[in-house]
């Protein structure tokens, strides 16, 4: 259904950076939005990945990768090579139901007892998770980094907290749900102090 009035956009001004010891989020101005995910567990089947998705689809990923190489030499060096959609063409859509939503939330086996003790996780189910263990995977993964994608996945979901349509390239390094929306609020502080400047 269409909306009464156009989206809020929210132009990023000025670099964020947020961090929890080597987790972090860092976000800097781009004319479109490009998010990064980046996981690296040290374990099997869930060592370094990295994946790159931008809302206007393949050839912006590339832009954004060259962007966080020329931005900082510390988040790139953070970073395994960056992996971005497949497909080559195809619209932002096909792109992010092809590439990006098909990727499953995931959890190691030593996990789950603790989940389910905190009275977490008791949705999850073979079909709609992964389970990773030193000997292997609950199901074939659907991607060699499903890992990265789905946290690229709840990136650009905890990115709708900002409050509008976000323009910029956002990087999170073992991020996760806090830090993401640890980032978003600060992004949102920032681009309401904007349109709204003191006195």
């Amino acid at each position: 259904r269409q909306q009464g009035r156009p989206p809020r956009e929210v132009v990023l001004r000025e670099p964020v950076w947020i961090n929890d010891g080597d987790r972090h989020v860092l976000a800097f101005p781009m004319d479109c939005l490009t998010v990064i995910g980046n996981v690296d567990f040290g374990r099997p089947y869930a060592g370094k990945q990295s994946f790159c998705f931008s809302l206007e689809g393949p050839q912006r990923s590339m832009e954004a990768l060259e962007l966080v190489g020329a931005a900082s030499g510390t988040i790139a060096a953070m970073l395994p090579p960056l992996r971005q959609p497949a497909i080559e063409g195809g619209t932002p859509l096909s792109v992010f139901l092809e590439e990006l939503a098909p990727a499953r939330t995931f959890c190691f086996e030593d996990w789950i007892a603790p989940l389910r003790d905190a009275g977490l996780g008791l949705g999850g189910s073979l079909d709609n998770t992964l389970v990773l263990s030193d000997h292997g995977t609950s199901t074939p993964m659907r991607f060699p980094d499903e890992l990265a994608r789905h946290k690229t996945l709840d990136l650009l979901g905890d990115l709708a907290l900002v409050g509008g349509r976000l323009r910029g390239c956002v990087v999170a390094i073992r991020g996760g749900h806090t830090l993401h929306v640890a980032a978003a609020a600060q992004i949102r502080r920032l681009a309401n102090d904007a349109e709204q400047p003191g006195d």
